[in-house]
């Protein structure tokens, strides 16, 4: 028989589980652990580093790359480094890892940003005559290896400024192209390189001072042509069909007693495929086949003459300009040399459009540019050896612009005297590059005001 009284006294044990589909992180509130990878620690600039992120027991995330840029809430993370310094960086990574409750957790890990090295160096002199020695500056960065190679066979490991003996055994000036090669730590590799010029040996060093323009003895050059002759040295400019410059060393040997030649003539030297002046280009045009090289510098010989009336070594010269002014500065100059000076002398034309006997003219003949302006440097020495040695602060430098006009000659070639600055300004050469850049600034500025006719 069914006794009521046996219910109640039957213990019941009734037992309630709630689940949800929550992630035992959503509801973690104990001690958050922060902590993270990355698959880059060391790189090199603009270095993407991607990092993932294994923290325990935290439901919120914050990043912070080292480098100013927004704080990123993600879990996991990529960030891109560039270093826009000069040096390597480091770039402190911090993860702030948090619960819900508000307690964090802070790991750090620091990324080291190389620079990509750069290849570059500077050489005493690009130009000489065999054997010729040239003592190279090495001015890379970011750079662990060095390795040159000196365009001869010859090559140098591990020496950061080598100094090197060119020999020339052809019968005509030879390049050689240098090149530094340099790696940084991580292996990555960079080059430069730079033409050095090594003409036959006997062969005056015009250009002791330097190469103003750095002029190239390479084709690929049409408008910065080194033309390399015994008796001077050219930067030839096919599109002006000119001279941008003509470098030559004034001497007591250069000076004799020939007579001049005037035998104006194209220059065949030039390459095959440009165009020739010729001595008629400036035939009727009202303008005088103006020397660079005066003829009277080069008297020694027949073919040192000569040499002068390569129409390279020309440029259309207003006659009052040529005949009267810019030739009593060339007689001025051959004064000094028999008073025991050598000099150093670079002359070119500037600009376009000038005034001859029949008037006002930009171009004559076939497009050769007529300048507006003449222009000469001369650095004054005593006679001796080791010219560029002897190059001091008190050194005498001359530098004249005259207009290529026919009223130029209303004034003596002094009054067009100016500072070896202002025609490097107007000019964008560099002259006297191979002397030191402390006695540059000395004579460059300075305006020559020694009396003289």
């Amino acid at each position: 028989m069914f006794n009521i009284k046996n219910i109640f006294a039957t213990s019941v044990l009734i037992m309630l589980f709630v689940l949800n589909s929550c992630k035992k992180e959503d509801i973690s509130s104990g001690v958050p652990i922060s902590k993270f990878t990355s698959d880059f620690s060391v790189g090199e600039d603009s270095l993407t580093v991607h990092f993932s992120n294994i923290s325990a027991e935290a439901t919120t995330f914050i990043w912070n790359f080292g480098d100013n840029s927004a704080p990123v809430y993600e879990r996991n993370a990529e960030h891109q480094f560039v270093n826009s310094s000069s040096t390597t960086k480091k770039y402190t990574v911090s993860l702030i890892a948090q619960n819900p409750n508000g307690n964090s957790d802070t790991v750090t890990q620091q990324i080291i940003v190389c620079k990509k090295p750069i290849a570059s160096f500077t050489a005493v002199s690009d130009f000489g005559a065999t054997p010729f020695l040239v003592k190279f500056t090495n001015t890379s960065t970011n750079s662990a290896t060095y390795s040159w190679n000196f365009g001869d066979s010859f090559t140098a490991t591990g020496i950061s400024n080598p100094q090197h003996t060119f020999i020339n055994n052809t019968n005509e000036p030879k390049v050689y192209t240098v090149i530094l090669s340099v790696k940084n730590e991580f292996g990555t590799s960079a080059s430069f390189s730079k033409n050095v010029t090594v003409n036959l040996s006997g062969i005056d060093s015009h250009i002791a001072m330097g190469n103003p323009g750095n002029a190239q003895y390479n084709i690929d050059f049409p408008n910065n042509y080194l033309m390399i002759i015994s008796q001077y040295i050219i930067s030839y400019n096919n599109s002006k069909r000119t001279a941008n410059w003509v470098s030559w060393h004034l001497s007591p040997e250069w000076i004799g007693d020939v007579n001049r030649q005037d035998d104006f003539r194209a220059n065949l030297d030039l390459p095959s495929a440009w165009y020739h002046v010729d001595e008629n280009d400036y035939s009727g045009s009202g303008f005088d086949r103006g020397h660079l090289c005066p003829s009277a510098d080069r008297t020694k010989t027949i073919a040192d003459n000569s040499s002068t009336f390569l129409m390279t070594n020309m440029m259309p010269q207003s006659p009052n300009n040529n005949q009267v002014t810019w030739a009593n500065l060339e007689s001025y100059c051959r004064s000094l040399v028999s008073d025991g000076k050598e000099l150093y002398i670079i002359a070119g034309p500037y600009g376009q459009g000038g005034t001859g006997s029949n008037g006002y003219k930009t171009t004559v003949g076939n497009d050769v540019v007529v300048p507006s302006d003449t222009w000469k440097v001369i650095m004054v020495l005593p006679a001796g050896a080791n010219d560029l040695t002897r190059v001091s602060t008190s050194t005498r430098v001359i530098a004249v612009k005259m207009p290529n006009n026919m009223t130029c000659s209303s004034q003596p070639w002094t009054h067009y005297r100016t500072s070896v600055d202002a025609i490097e300004t107007m000019t964008g050469f560099d002259f006297f590059s191979n002397v030191s850049a402390d006695i540059q600034a000395v004579i460059e500025t300075r305006v020559d005001n020694v009396p003289a006719k």
